[in-house]
């Protein structure tokens, strides 16, 4: 379930769907953010937090060792 905040679609309510072991958990965020941000199955995100912001950016290049 997801709601919108009045017309603005950059905003959506989102409910955390599973808590993943004791490190993890999983949320789901709409497609359109995903296909804005040309994010795909496989791919790396940075995640951060400034302040009570949760900030999540695609990794574009990911140098494995």
């Amino acid at each position: 379930m997801s709601y919108n905040i009045g017309n603005d679609k950059s905003v959506e309510i989102r409910k955390v769907q599973a808590l993943q072991g004791e490190r993890s958990l999983t949320l789901v965020f709409p497609k359109e953010f995903s296909v804005r941000l040309g994010i795909g199955k496989g791919d790396f995100l940075k995640c951060s937090v400034d302040g009570q912001r949760l900030i999540v950016e695609k990794v574009e290049t990911l140098q494995t060792c």
